[in-house]
């Protein structure tokens, strides 16, 4: 299933930026839910070098992971043994649907690098996940080093089943911050990953942006900003910088290395960094956290919904929306 959404029913509804239940809403027709699936996958930038067999196009990955990645922190199927993909999947639905009394939903692919392994492997598990009558979409969370052209013909053709989208995690389009925060891969390979993902027939590509990256100043995330506008990404996650435990970041922000933007400046980059999206680029999230025994700080990255109504707030304030800046 797929939908051309050139048309910003978002500004219609009265809303400041495209958000992912308007997506979803158009394309599925209600409110629907993503369901996080572990598929045991590891990552090339974590993998030490001499047993990793898996694909990759940058073999220099630097096989110690991002200064701020803890992948039990960063995915909640990571704190729980993982079972079967089908019975995650039960087990995920029955959960939100206590919660929300959800009816349908995608399966989201979340934890590590979903294309970092053996492809067949991969393949039966995205296959498995969609095979669920509840599920209406699938979600394969990635690095932009790890989509050869096979894993693009895979989910091309599971496009053409389901609406299939691959979530690029991207960072920064800053060559100096990707080096800082060791993440393996350079600005090209990203734009390069965005602009192969596009060609495939009715797969929706997403990209993950963290802003307040060490070393990034305000202009640099607004340049990260306009150079994603001008890609042809169907939508982006935005997502504060927080410190989780057992990271180089913990290390460098208890030493005084590093300094955590406040509350109120995350705000107005996040509002700046929206201003300059494309209107039919869907605005996935707009802040990030974990629960509080993986959490160093700060502290307000878990008022999601607080965070929703400071944006808004600016939005009134500035008179702007997204779009303003493009």
């Amino acid at each position: 299933m797929s939908i051309n959404n050139s048309d910003p029913v978002w500004k219609e509804q009265g809303l400041k930026y495209y958000r992912l239940n308007c997506f979803y809403k158009q394309v599925f027709g209600r409110s629907t839910w993503k369901v996080s699936v572990d598929a045991g996958c590891l990552c090339p930038n974590w993998r030490q070098k001499e047993n990793s067999t898996a694909y990759c196009l940058l073999p220099t990955a630097s096989y110690s992971g991002c200064i701020f990645c803890d992948s039990v922190s960063f995915s909640p199927s990571r704190r729980i043994e993982a079972g079967d993909i089908f019975a995650q999947i039960e087990t995920g639905i029955e959960q939100l649907q206590k919660r929300y009394k959800a009816q349908q939903f995608i399966a989201y692919f979340q934890p590590s690098t979903n294309t970092y392994g053996d492809l067949t492997r991969l393949r039966t598990m995205w296959e498995t996940a969609i095979s669920h009558p509840k599920v209406v979409g699938l979600i394969i969370g990635t690095r932009p080093d790890c989509v050869g052209e096979d894993v693009l013909n895979a989910l091309g053709e599971l496009a053409q089943k389901k609406w299939t989208s691959l979530e690029l995690g991207v960072q920064s389009l800053h060559d100096s911050t990707l080096e800082i925060i060791n993440r393996g891969h350079d600005s090209a390979c990203a734009l390069d990953a965005i602009d192969r993902a596009k060609r495939i027939d009715k797969l929706h590509v997403g990209t993950h942006i963290i802003l307040g990256l060490p070393g990034e100043t305000p202009e640099m995330m607004n340049q990260t900003a306009d150079r994603l506008a001008q890609t042809p990404i169907d939508a982006v996650k935005i997502h504060n910088i927080y410190v989780a435990r057992n990271t180089v970041l913990e290390q460098w922000y208890k030493s005084g290395q590093f300094t955590l933007p406040s509350r109120k400046e995350y705000i107005s980059w996040a509002a700046d960094f929206i201003e300059r999206m494309p209107e039919n680029v869907v605005i996935d999230r707009i802040s990030a956290s974990v629960p509080a025994p993986y959490l160093v700080a700060p502290d307000w990255c878990s008022d999601s919904s607080g965070i929703l109504m400071d944006l808004e707030t600016e939005f009134e304030r500035r008179g702007t929306r997204q779009g303003s800046r493009y």
